[in-house]
């Protein structure tokens, strides 16, 4: 286990000097950087790491000025590699789709605009992209958008999700 903790440690250290060594620094508390560090060490999947990475860069660079969440933590502690794909595919969906303009009933809207399953995937049975879901709902990453008639089942990333995804997943990541 220890060998194994080793390893991965050093992938760590060498992806983050890799990345973010010539980024403007700041030091982060260890309420933060601990469980960063203890969890990374054990994440055996290279693309859930990176998350962890990430998260870290974010947070050591001074430019960065968003409140640092432990939820963000715990959000990456529950993802797979599958989660952290449809999540990042929502997210780059809502970019390029956000509406701004203003809607005057706003409780019949969500501000985020909504994605249906076929956009995410179609090569995900029905059953993992369900259970990724409800995962990534638990995780307050996403939600079931208002619907007409609820006759359709759409989803909308949240504004958790979007911090997270800005904080944790670069474009090199997932």
């Amino acid at each position: 286990i220890q060998f194994f903790r080793w390893e991965r440690q050093c992938r760590m250290a060498n992806k983050y000097n890799e990345i973010y060594s010539n980024q403007p620094m700041q030091p982060i508390p260890p309420k933060f950087l601990i469980p960063i560090l203890e969890n990374a060490s054990v994440e055996e999947d290279d693309s859930l790491q990176d998350l962890w990475i990430n998260l870290l860069g974010s947070w050591t660079n001074a430019n960065y000025k968003e409140d640092r969440r432990l939820a963000f933590v715990d959000i990456v502690k529950a993802l797979t590699p599958t989660d952290a794909m449809i999540l990042k595919k929502i997210y780059e969906y809502d970019k390029n789709n956000r509406r701004t303009e203003t809607i005057p009933n706003e409780e019949l809207f969500d501000k985020f605009p909504a994605i249906k399953k076929e956009q995410i995937s179609t090569d995900l049975l029905d059953d993992e992209y369900f259970l990724c879901i409800d995962n990534l709902i638990s995780l307050r990453c996403i939600k079931i958008a208002n619907t007409f008639g609820g006759s359709q089942k759409i989803i909308t990333i949240t504004y958790l999700g979007i911090k997270f995804v800005e904080a944790c997943m670069r474009d090199n990541s997932i």
